[in-house]
């Protein structure tokens, strides 16, 4: 019966020298369950943790969340560093199969089975590019796609084949200060993506709502609502 009780590990994952600290959210009930790889903002850069409350509450639904946050390689062009980042998560996603039942569930929890068949994919913010990439490779056989308050400036034209997607957006992040620029925020993703999709508006929220409540703090001009937003731990970053 859902909501379901969830627990979670941490892992650091080497990749090809890159190290990725791995999250892992999962039920405590017997079960095989679904696996959702999920990318923070600033394309992976912000720490999962601080979007525990809301990565739990998705595993208590009847999967298992693999989040990832790691640092973007030192190059000068965006995309290409967006291109190394995606093999480099691609990668990671084929490491977790081979390993996380066998080597990390079998010890933590043996009740637990992965249903690699159906892997969906999501994504906060800029993290929203390093999944697009994925699912242009197509080699993650992903099912499907959640772009939450999804930001990107290199997502031009239309996606290219079919997946269900969810566009997520919030009432607040194009108004001053804004979070996301119109027209490359959560709109664009939507009339860019084939269908099936949905597009979804969350009214009286911002940017960083979906963050826990000390993962960010509000700019002084905003009182009550949140829109923009600075990270507080572990980093001082304004939101993107």
């Amino acid at each position: 019966e859902l909501p379901l009780y969830t627990t979670s590990n941490k892992y650091n994952v080497i990749t090809s020298g890159m190290t990725f600290a791995t999250i892992v959210y999962y039920p405590v009930v017997p079960g095989e369950f679904v696996p959702i790889v999920f990318i923070p903002g600033l394309q992976g850069v912000v720490p999962p943790d601080i979007y525990s409350d809301t990565l739990e509450h998705l595993a208590s639904h009847g999967y298992i969340v693999i989040a990832m946050d790691t640092v973007l390689p030192s190059t000068t062009d965006n995309l290409q560093k967006v291109e190394i980042l995606a093999r480099k998560v691609y990668e990671e996603i084929m490491w977790m199969q081979a390993n996380l039942v066998k080597v990390i569930f079998s010890t933590l929890a043996p009740h637990l089975d992965v249903d690699w068949s159906l892997l969906g994919l999501a994504a906060h913010s800029a993290g929203s590019d390093v999944i697009l990439q994925l699912l242009k490779n197509g080699t993650t056989g992903a099912k499907a796609a959640a772009f939450m308050e999804p930001f990107s400036i290199d997502f031009k034209g239309r996606l290219g084949y079919s997946i269900p997607a969810l566009a997520y957006g919030t009432q607040l992040c194009e108004m001053d200060p804004k979070c996301c620029i119109p027209g490359i925020d959560y709109l664009h993703f939507y009339n860019e993506l084939e269908c099936p999709k949905v597009l979804m508006n969350v009214t009286n929220f911002g940017h960083c709502a979906i963050l826990n409540d000390l993962g960010w703090s509000c700019e002084p001009m905003v009182v009550v609502m949140v829109t923009c937003c600075v990270f507080s731990l572990p980093y001082s970053l304004s939101c993107y």
